[in-house]
């Protein structure tokens, strides 16, 4: 009867453990029923003519719905350029290019 309680208790224990790890999302962005992911490549001479629009939600997880990005904060500019898209991020623009066709899954 120990021995169940013991191995009971320690099922428990690690079961409560597993639960508080942290998941690392890309940083992405979710336009126009596409992801896009974030690089560290700077796009400079980015018109404002070329901003189509802004980001409407921060998410902590993925992004799922348009407009949602789990990298920058809502109201953050998203530009369309040759490459992709871009975000204005500290006064800078960084290309997010799209998901990879055939790629499994829509999130991590």
């Amino acid at each position: 009867m120990k021995r169940r309680l013991a191995l009971l208790g320690l099922v428990l224990w690690l079961t409560g453990c597993a639960s508080d790890t942290e998941t690392d999302y890309a940083s992405a962005l979710m336009w126009n029923d596409t992801i896009y992911y974030l690089s560290v490549q700077e796009v400079g001479g980015v018109p404002e003519s070329a901003v189509i629009g802004t980001v409407t939600a921060e998410t902590e997880t993925f992004p799922r719905e348009n407009g949602q990005a789990n990298c920058c904060p809502p109201g953050t500019p998203v530009a369309e350029t040759e490459e992709g898209l871009a975000l204005l991020l500290d006064d800078a623009w960084y290309l997010c290019r799209p998901k990879a066709a055939g790629s499994a899954g829509q999130a991590p």
